[in-house]
Formats: C-alpha cells, structure tokens, sequence
C-alpha cells in the first residue's frame, strides 16, 4: 500500500474518491472546529470532548502524510467514535439554542 492516505485513496478509488475522502476529513475538522468555538460558554467536559476530538481529527490527518492508517480497523473504528462526537456536540449545541427544537424532541 501507499505510504500515504491520500495517494493510498487516490490508487484504490481514483480522484473522485481521493476528493471524497479528502471533503469528508475536511468536513468534520470544520463541524468540530466551529463546534468547538460556539461551546465556549459550554461546560468544561463538553469543550474537552470537543477539543479531544479536534486533536484526534488533526494527529489521524498529519498521521496520514506517512501511513495509509486508515486500512486498519481499529483507527477506522477510533475514527467513527471521534466524529460521531463532534455531530453529538454539534447536535446538542444547536438544539440547546433553539426553543422549537427542544418541543419536537419532548
């Protein structure tokens, strides 16, 4: 395999799925970024969670310059844990601050 994720993707799928991958990482860097800056008036767990998350997000992408990590299935498992916390945090954050929400789920 590539010693690369990208080029690793980019060999198996072809571009389009190299730019897919490529969208999906940097799609939830984003979420957990912006997550990350409206919980500022959050709990301190929360803010952890989500600055854990961020941390994890960046380490697998730089750890992705140098091995294809993402083959293994215990980083695809550690990386599914990792964004499903970032759309929880998201999730709550947004239906924390909407009223009407908050009557749907009750």
């Amino acid at each position: 395999h590539a010693h690369n994720q990208v080029l690793h993707f980019l060999a198996g799928t072809g571009v389009v799925g190299a730019l897919l991958y490529v969208c999906v990482l940097i799609a939830f860097l984003v979420l957990t970024a912006r997550t990350l800056r409206r919980a500022r008036n959050e709990d301190w767990f929360s803010r952890g969670l989500l600055l854990g998350s961020l941390g994890a997000q960046v380490a697998f992408v730089i750890g992705g310059l140098t091995e294809a990590n993402f083959e293994h299935s215990k980083m695809r498992s550690l990386m599914s844990i990792v964004w499903a916390i970032a759309i929880w945090q998201a999730e709550r954050l947004r239906t924390s601050g909407n009223p009407s929400a908050q009557k749907v789920r009750n």
